[in-house]
C-alpha cells in the first residue's frame, strides 16, 4: 500500500513553539489544564484544516453527477418530508440522511430545550454579544476571512447575508427547532449545502492559496465558529452584566454542540462544557493569521 503524503502546514498557522505561552495562574486554575495545546492536539488541529464535511461533499458531487435540478428537489424533499417518501431514494441520498434520522444518543433533547428558553429569556442582549464580540472579533483572524471575501458574502450585500445568518439562528433558537422536522434542523442542513458547495466552488478558484489557507471552510473553521455562538455568547453575556448559571451554561453549550453536529462538525469537535470550549477555542486562533486589510474591509461593511 502506498503511503499517504502528510498535508503541508498552511502558512497562516502559527509555528508550534509560539503556541506554547504560558497560561495565567488564574486560568489555570479554572480551565484545570495549560490553555496551550500539546503536540498531538497541535497536530489535530492542523490535519482538520484539510478537512471539510465529509458526507456534504460527497452529496455534493453526486448531486452535480446525477443533474443539480432533480438531486436538489430531491434533497429538498429528503430535508422536508423524510428519504421515506422518496420512491426508488437514491442511495447517496440515503446514506447522507441514515445518520441524521437519528441522533447520537449523547444528545439530550429537554437540555437543548433548557438553551433555548435561556436564550429567549435574554433576548437582544444576545444579538449584540454575536454582532460586536462574536463577528466583529472574530474579522480579526484574518485566515478566516478569505472565504468570506472571495465569494462577496459580507462585504458585499453585508445586510442581507447578516439577516440570512440571523434567520437561521432565530431558526435553531426556536422551541424544538432542531428536532427533525423542526425549522432549525431544517435551515441547518441547508446552510450546510451552501457551505459545501461555496467549499466547492473556492477550491476550483485560482485566487484560493491552499498552501496559505488550506482547505476552503475547514473544519477548524466551522469550528470556530460555532464556538463563537457558545463560548463567545456567554463570555460576552457575562461581560454585559447577565447573571448565567452552569446548568444554563450547560445547556447553551449543548444545544450549541447538537446544531452543529446537524451542520457536519465532526463529534470530536464538539465540546459539553464551557471550560472544554475556552480551551478549543484558544486553539483554534492559533491556525489563524493576524489581522490585515480583509480584517477592516469585512469590519467596515459590518459597520455600515
Amino acid at each position: 500500500m502506498q503511503a499517504v503524503e502528510p498535508k503541508p502546514i498552511p502558512s497562516r498557522v502559527r509555528p508550534f513553539e509560539k503556541t506554547q505561552a504560558p497560561t495565567p495562574w488564574y486560568m489555570k486554575t479554572l480551565l484545570k489544564r495549560d490553555m496551550a495545546p500539546t503536540a498531538e492536539e497541535y497536530d489535530r488541529l492542523i490535519a482538520a484544516l484539510w478537512q471539510g464535511d465529509g458526507p456534504m461533499d460527497t452529496l455534493v458531487e453526486w448531486m452535480f453527477e446525477y443533474g443539480p435540478g432533480d438531486a436538489k428537489a430531491l434533497i429538498e424533499q429528503a430535508v422536508v418530508k423524510g428519504v421515506g417518501t422518496i420512491e426508488d431514494c437514491p442511495q447517496p441520498l440515503l446514506d447522507f440522511f441514515e445518520t441524521l434520522e437519528t441522533p447520537p444518543a449523547w444528545i439530550d433533547q429537554e437540555l437543548v430545550e433548557e438553551g433555548v428558553r435561556f436564550i429567549h429569556g435574554i433576548g437582544i442582549t444576545a444579538e449584540y454579544v454575536l454582532r460586536d464580540l462574536a463577528l466583529m472579533g472574530g474579522y480579526l483572524l484574518s485566515g478566516f476571512n478569505q472565504s468570506l471575501v472571495l465569494t462577496g458574502a459580507l462585504n458585499k450585500g453585508a445586510a442581507k447575508r447578516i439577516a440570512e445568518t440571523g434567520k437561521w439562528w432565530i431558526d435553531c433558537t426556536e422551541p424544538y427547532g432542531l428536532t427533525r422536522y423542526g425549522v432549525g434542523f431544517k435551515s441547518t442542513i441547508h446552510v450546510r449545502m451552501i457551505h459545501s458547495l461555496v467549499r466547492r466552488n473556492l477550491a476550483k478558484k485560482p485566487q484560493w492559496d491552499s498552501s496559505k489557507w488550506g482547505l476552503p471552510l475547514s473544519q477548524i473553521d466551522m469550528v470556530a465558529t460555532y464556538l463563537g455562538f457558545s463560548v463567545v455568547l456567554l463570555g460576552g453575556l457575562r461581560k454585559l452584566g447577565v447573571p448565567v448559571t452552569p446548568r444554563e451554561s450547560k445547556a447553551v453549550m449543548h444545544l450549541w454542540a447538537y446544531a452543529c453536529w446537524i451542520m457536519g462538525v465532526e463529534e470530536k469537535w464538539l465540546v459539553q462544557t464551557e471550560r472544554e470550549g475556552i480551551v478549543l477555542l484558544n486553539h483554534t486562533y492559533m491556525t489563524q493569521s493576524k489581522p490585515d486589510d480583509t480584517s477592516r474591509e469585512l469590519a467596515q461593511a459590518l459597520a455600515d
